[in-house]
């Protein structure tokens, strides 16, 4: 049967017989429920000369995620995908578990390989998009030094006068990655330095002043520091200066 062959067997080979024999098999109900089975965790679909299993590809692909996820070419074989479970887009919740496997391959403040680099910033930017969502303070993201911490430690610079200076290395704060737009950043709420910065220093003991003089207080002033002839005259004046 051509659903219980090893992944290695189809590697090398023109897959397309079998393919064939898939869309055949899967218009029988109890055949399509047992060949779905038997192939959710084996590569089996061929994109690129690679082979990946049915949860690592997609119709619609807005980022390039590769090699962890792949976009389907649009071809005779959509019907068969779809009805073994190829989805049209990916979903948050894949996006964020490459990037749990990326970290995973690191030690705590290692830099990342530019290859890395650029996979994060595509995967944050993709994460972005799920919009109305609470991120976790635990999503990894990419710093300014090409290392991954926490969403919840990272500040994004919004000095736009003072980014890259030399005295950044000396400040308490970790700096989300250049890479990473504002816009994305506020997507993936990470916060900004000068709010953050203004919540950890503003002085909470103070209490807010104005002027305070009673209105009966202020209008005996009036009738004692003007001559009462023109006092008339000058609330005119104050009146049409208004």
């Amino acid at each position: 049967s051509t659903t219980n062959k090893h992944p290695s067997m189809l590697e090398g080979h023109d897959p397309a017989p079998i393919y064939k024999c898939l869309a055949a098999k899967v218009q029988d109900p109890a055949s399509l429920v047992a060949i779905k089975k038997a192939l959710h965790d084996i590569p089996w679909i061929l994109v690129s000369g690679r082979m990946f299993t049915v949860d690592r590809v997609a119709f619609k692909m807005e980022y390039n995620l590769s090699p962890h996820f792949v976009q389907v070419p649009s071809s005779s074989l959509d019907s068969l995908y779809r009805s073994l479970g190829v989805r049209d887009n990916i979903h948050y919740r894949d996006i964020e578990s490459i990037l749990i496997t990326v970290a995973s391959n690191y030690q705590h403040d290692e830099r990342l390989t530019d290859e890395d680099v650029a996979l994060v910033c595509r995967l944050l930017c993709a994460l972005s998009n799920e919009r109305n969502r609470t991120r976790s303070p635990e999503l990894p993201v990419l710093t300014k030094d090409g290392s991954l911490k926490r969403v919840a430690d990272v500040v994004y610079d919004d000095r736009s006068a003072h980014r890259g200076r030399s005295e950044d290395n000396q400040m308490p704060y970790t700096f989300l990655h250049d890479g990473i737009p504002k816009d994305v950043a506020q997507r993936l709420q990470v916060d900004m330095f000068s709010v953050r910065t203004w919540q950890e220093n503003q002085d909470t003991a103070f209490e807010p002043f104005f002027q305070q003089e009673d209105i009966v207080d202020r209008i005996k002033g009036i009738l004692n520091d003007y001559d009462p002839s023109s006092i008339f005259n000058e609330f005119l004046q104050n009146a049409s200066d208004a």
